[in-house]
């Protein structure tokens, strides 16, 4: 009865000592995984980031460029104005 119990516990003891052991190899694999996952978000969110300032900035010069444009028009309603105000 005494070596079945040893048995027994030797067993249940290199089953502890297993899963302790996987749980610790799953755990680091599961750490360096979510590293990977954090880097490749960060790269994304960077693209993300410059690609909105790209934007941002072609939007402002397309804004620039109608502001010009109407200050032109203002000025070429006004001479036409003025032009048929002599006549």
């Amino acid at each position: 009865m005494q070596k079945i119990t040893d048995a027994l516990n030797d067993s249940i003891i290199g089953w502890l000592v297993a899963g302790a052991f996987g749980g610790l190899v799953w755990l680091t694999r599961r750490a360096i995984t979510n590293q990977k996952q954090i880097e490749l978000m960060r790269v994304s969110m960077e693209s993300i980031s410059h690609e909105q300032e790209r934007d941002r900035s072609d939007f402002k010069d397309g804004l620039h460029r109608i502001e010009a444009a109407q200050t032109a028009m203002g000025a070429d309603i006004k001479g036409l104005l003025k032009g048929s105000e002599t006549k």
